[in-house]
């Protein structure tokens, strides 16, 4: 393998895990309260399995967490992964952080779903690109519309910063998290902001 493919896998590994052959949910959980809603994340060790954000008050977010449980088992409330929850938080006062080397584990995901969420997460704080620019990027210069609704699948927002994509003319578009378009501007907003500190 070249170093070129080495590099290339390492980076998948770190930002947009491949799926894994048994359902992962993780037995732990943070939900902390910001200016813009309710965050929460789950995962185990080094690994996240979700991350919502916008919910109104803590009872949604943590039904958001754990609406896809595979088993028995709930997670176990704790402030777990404390500096994720700093990152979050310094990120939402304007600082431009950049969300990376957390292992994002996608139980179901397909190639064009892979490829979307990749050319995203490469996009840098404070940028923007359209669902054209993305299906561009990824060799399917028809497939804007597949990359709006891939990125509506996204259970990483932030991480996979699919509020960086915009409708064609620089129009806002959709965001599936709660308070949708709202919550969109919200963060683009906040990282102009950053940019401007």
């Amino acid at each position: 393998m070249s170093i070129t493919s080495k590099a290339r896998k390492t980076s998948l590994r770190r930002d947009v895990e491949k799926s894994t052959q048994r359902p992962f949910s993780g037995r732990f959980y943070s939900l902390f309260e910001t200016d813009i809603g309710w965050i929460g994340f789950r995962g185990e060790a080094s690994r996240l399995s979700r991350v919502t954000i916008g919910h109104r008050n803590r009872d949604a977010a943590r039904r958001q967490l754990c609406e896809s449980d595979t088993d028995d088992a709930q997670p176990t409330a704790a402030d777990w992964f404390p500096e994720l929850r700093e990152q979050f938080e310094r990120f939402l006062e304007g600082e431009p952080i950049t969300f990376r080397g957390y292992e994002l584990v996608h139980e179901k995901m397909t190639s064009f779903q892979r490829q979307v969420f990749q050319a995203t997460s490469a996009l840098t704080y404070g940028a923007t690109a359209s669902y054209s620019d993305i299906a561009t990027r990824i060799g399917r210069p028809n497939a804007a519309r597949a990359v709006g609704n891939a990125l509506g699948t996204n259970r990483f927002p932030l991480l996979i910063p699919c509020h960086r994509v915009l409708a064609s003319g620089g129009q806002i578009g959709g965001f599936t998290a709660p308070q949708g378009i709202r919550l969109k501007a919200k963060l683009l907003e906040i990282e102009h902001r950053g940019l401007n500190r």
